[in-house]
């Protein structure tokens, strides 16, 4: 059977592309880290790091929503830190005022010391995160929860506050209990204070100490109650950053390519790639002879 030539040419340039096309792929390889650029290439690899991205992106944003939350349940601890620490002041001044050595003018002084700690729990009462939200006012967490005027007041609501802090799952992240505790220790403290300015050192012994420490004993109580909060939220975190790191591990198995081994490929693309051209620069020579003969 006779070969024509347009066969022949065309069989040439057949050669030629897929050398090429494998030469471009390789290269392709090698400049990106990547096995393929189209999911058609591969298809099920091409799931496999289209599902791992998508997980990716759902553990992350909780953990942004974690990170939020942190920062929600920060605030509270540092607003109890700081009401513990005024607490057990005001339970020192009971002690100091209950003591009968004590005079009337240094049990007013003292009574002007609870005042100075009673507008700092206010202010504690008011505490925001970073996000601006009230975090002991529930749901009405944009607007001023405590005021004090003629005794403190609370304008929020107690309802429970949640965050997506793992997929499905929702955690809760405000005190419901934080409200009445601040009212009630607001309270004690006027009476500790009127009981300091009145000078009655027995009152303050029978009935200011007992309840400076109950209130110590409830900031404490929630306190521990934040605290286990938190560190369920850690914990969370920390097993999304090893889920995160198995499905990295898992989409780079997909669609990464052994370094190595596509400089290997990529060199025996070049040399393919070459020894076609010559291949068929050598057949068109001897067909040129041929005719001339």
């Amino acid at each position: 059977m006779r070969v024509s030539t347009s066969y022949e040419f065309w069989s040439y340039r057949r050669d030629i592309e897929a050398a090429q096309g494998r030469l471009f792929d390789a290269q392709r390889q090698v400049s990106t880290g990547k096995r393929f650029d189209r999911a058609e290439e591969d298809p099920y690899a091409s799931r496999v790091v289209i599902r791992g991205n998508s997980l990716k992106e759902w553990i992350a944003q909780t953990d942004r929503n974690i990170r939020t939350a942190k920062d929600y349940l920060g605030t509270t601890e540092g607003a109890l830190t700081e009401t513990l620490d005024g607490l057990r002041r005001a339970y020192t001044i009971a002690v100091r005022g209950a003591n009968a050595s004590a005079t009337a003018n240094e049990r007013a002084s003292l009574a002007q010391e609870i005042g100075t700690i009673q507008a700092r729990l206010v202010e504690l009462a008011n505490s925001r995160a970073a996000g601006g939200q009230y975090v002991f006012a529930g749901h009405e967490s944009q607007k001023r929860p405590f005021q004090a005027i003629d005794g403190l007041t609370f304008s929020g609501d107690t309802l429970a506050v949640f965050v997506e802090a793992d997929p499905g799952n929702l955690s809760q992240v405000n005190l419901t209990g934080a409200p009445s505790f601040f009212l009630s220790v607001y309270d004690r403290l006027t009476q500790l204070k009127n009981h300091l300015g009145s000078n009655d050192p027995t009152t303050i012994g029978s009935e200011d100490l007992p309840a400076m420490d109950s209130a110590i004993q409830q900031a404490l109580g929630l306190q521990a109650e934040n605290g286990y909060r938190l560190q369920d939220l850690q914990r969370l975190q920390d097993r999304h950053a090893v889920r995160t790191d198995d499905l990295t591990a898992m989409v780079s198995d997909a669609e990464d390519v052994d370094v190595a081994e596509a400089v290997t490929q990529l060199r025996l693309a070049e040399s393919t790639y070459q020894a076609t051209l010559q291949s068929v620069a050598a057949a068109t020579r001897m067909r040129l002879m041929d005719f001339l003969r």
